[in-house]
C-alpha cells in the first residue's frame, strides 16, 4: 500500500501560523493593559485635582473607608469632620483609631518611625516624651535622669555581695523605671528577635548611659 507523505514544510507552516496567532493575542492583551493604565492615570489626576480644591469631609457616624484605600496625595488636606476637627491618618489614608474605636484628633503626640501617634496599653495617644533621650546601637531610647536615691539604691543592689539573680533583677528594674513604656517594650521585642544583635548585655550599656545623664564621664585617671 502506497503511503502519501505530506508536503515538506507543512508542519513548519502550521507552527508559523500558530506563532502569529499567539503574537496577535499577546498584542491585544498589551493594548488592553495600556488602555487600562491610561484610564487609571486619568482617574488619579482627576482625584488629585478634586482633593486639592475640595477638602474631604469625614462623618464619624458613617462607615469608615476600606483599609486598603489608597493614601491621599500630598495635595490632599487632612480628613475633617463636619465641625472642623481634623483627625490623624494612617499610612492608608484613613483615620487612626484609639482603643475605643474613635478617630484620634490631630495633636501633639509621641510618634513612631512611621509618624503615627503611639498608643498606650489602653489605646490612648501618648503625649510627647518630656524627658531626655539617649542613643543606643542606632536607636533612640526615651530615658529619665535618676535621682541620687535611685543611684544609691542601684549601687547597693548590684554590689559584689548581692546574689547574681537579685543583681540581674536590679539592673532590669533600674532600666525599666528610667525609660518610657514604649522604649522598654521595643527593647524587649529586639531581645526576642533571633536576628537582632541586641542582648541583655546591652541593658548594662543603657544603665551606664542613664546613670551618667548630665555628668561628664572621666576618660582616664588624673595626672595632677
Amino acid at each position: 500500500m502506497t503511503t502519501v507523505e505530506p508536503p515538506h514544510g507543512g508542519e513548519d507552516l502550521a507552527g508559523q501560523v500558530s506563532d502569529i496567532e499567539h503574537e496577535r493575542d499577546q498584542l491585544a492583551r498589551e493594548r488592553a493593559e495600556f488602555a487600562r493604565d491610561q484610564a487609571l492615570v486619568r482617574q488619579r489626576r482627576f482625584t488629585e485635582d478634586q482633593a486639592a480644591h475640595h477638602p474631604e469631609v469625614f462623618d464619624p457616624a458613617e462607615p469608615y473607608p476600606p483599609v486598603d484605600a489608597p493614601a491621599p496625595s500630598r495635595a490632599a488636606p487632612a480628613v475633617i469632620d463636619p465641625d472642623g476637627t481634623e483627625f490623624e491618618l494612617t499610612a492608608a489614608g484613613v483615620p487612626q483609631l484609639d482603643g475605643r474605636g474613635n478617630p484620634i484628633p490631630v495633636g501633639e503626640y509621641d510618634r513612631d518611625d512611621d509618624g503615627l501617634a503611639v498608643l498606650d496599653s489602653e489605646g490612648n495617644p501618648v503625649p510627647p516624651w518630656p524627658y531626655e533621650t539617649v542613643e543606643l546601637h542606632g536607636r533612640t531610647i526615651q530615658v529619665r535622669k535618676p535621682n541620687a536615691a535611685a543611684l544609691q539604691a542601684f549601687s547597693m543592689g548590684v554590689s559584689k555581695y548581692t546574689p547574681d539573680k537579685i543583681r540581674t533583677e536590679m539592673v532590669s528594674l533600674f532600666v525599666q523605671r528610667h525609660i518610657s513604656e514604649r522604649s522598654y517594650g521595643e527593647l524587649l521585642v529586639k531581645m526576642m528577635d533571633p536576628d537582632d544583635p541586641f542582648t541583655i548585655e546591652h541593658f548594662g550599656n543603657l544603665m551606664e548611659k542613664i546613670a551618667t545623664i548630665g555628668s561628664a564621664r572621666p576618660t582616664g585617671p588624673s595626672r595632677a
